[in-house]
C-alpha cells in the first residue's frame, strides 16, 4: 500500500507482507504505518493538495473526509504517534526495521509540522526544511553566488541582456511546443526501446502507457 503527498512533502509509507511470520517489531511497525496513513488522509482533508495519490482501502479516504478531525485534535494524534514511534523496540541487528522506523518518525515529524503551519504557526526557511524534509539547507556567501554568476555568463552564448534574460532564451531554445509532446516523446520512447534491446532481451509483451498531468504542485 502506498500513499504519495506533494506540494509540502512528498512520502511513500509501504506495508510489507512477507511469506514468514512478522515479528512483534514488524507488527508493531506495520500498525503504526496505518496510523500514520490515516493522519495523512485527516489531514488531506483540509486540503487537496497534500493527498496527491491514494491506493489504499477506500473506506479509509472516506472515514477521513466524514470525520474531517480538528486540527488540534490530528496535533494531538501526532504527537502521541511520534512517542508511539520512539517506543517501539527494534533489534540493533535489523537494520531494515531500524530504517523504517527512522523514516516513520520522520515522516511523521513533518505532518506534526504541517498542522502546526496550517494552523498560523511560522517557521524560518531552514526550519521548515529540517522539520518537513529532514534536510539542512547549505550556507554560502554572497561571493559564492556572485562567482557561479560570473560563471554562467561566460557560459552562455553571447548576446544582449542581462544574464538571466540570456539564460531564459538559452532555455526557450528547448522547449517542446505542447501539439508536439506526445509526438516528441513516443519517439524518445521508440529509440529507447531500440537502444535496450541492443542489450537486453524485453518481454514480447512489454509497454507502458504515458499520461500528461498538469495543474498539480509538482
Amino acid at each position: 500500500m502506498k500513499i504519495f503527498f506533494s506540494l509540502v512533502f512528498v512520502f511513500s509509507i509501504t506495508t510489507n507482507t512477507f511469506a514468514q511470520p512478522a515479528t512483534k517489531s514488524e507488527k508493531n511497525m506495520n500498525t503504526l504505518a496505518e496510523e500514520y496513513v490515516k493522519l495523512i488522509l485527516s489531514i488531506g482533508a483540509y486540503s487537496a493538495d497534500v493527498v496527491d495519490a491514494y491506493y489504499g482501502p477506500k473506506e479509509w479516504m472516506e472515514e477521513a473526509s466524514a470525520k474531517k478531525l480538528p486540527l488540534n485534535e490530528l496535533h494531538a494524534q501526532s504527537e502521541l504517534l511520534l512517542k508511539k514511534i520512539s517506543a517501539v523496540s527494534v533489534p540493533a541487528h535489523d537494520r531494515m526495521m531500524m530504517q523504517r522506523k527512522t523514516f516513520l518518525f520522520a515522516q511523521t515529524i513533518a505532518a506534526k509540522t504541517k498542522l502546526e503551519m496550517m494552523s498560523g504557526k511560522i517557521f524560518s526557511f531552514d526550519e521548515e526544511a529540517k522539520l518537513l524534509y529532514n534536510a539542512a539547507p547549505p550556507v554560502f556567501s554572497e561571493e559564492h553566488f556572485k562567482n557561479l554568476l560570473a560563471e554562467l555568463e561566460r557560459s552562455l552564448p553571447a548576446g544582449s541582456g542581462s544574464v538571466q534574460e540570456r539564460y531564459q532564451n538559452f532555455r526557450n531554445q528547448f522547449i517542446i511546443p505542447k501539439e508536439k509532446l506526445d509526438t516528441v516523446f513516443h519517439a524518445a520512447i521508440a529509440e529507447c526501446r531500440k537502444r535496450t534491446k541492443e542489450h537486453l532481451l524485453l518481454p514480447a509483451d512489454e509497454h507502458f502507457t504515458v499520461e500528461y498531468v498538469t495543474q498539480k504542485a509538482w
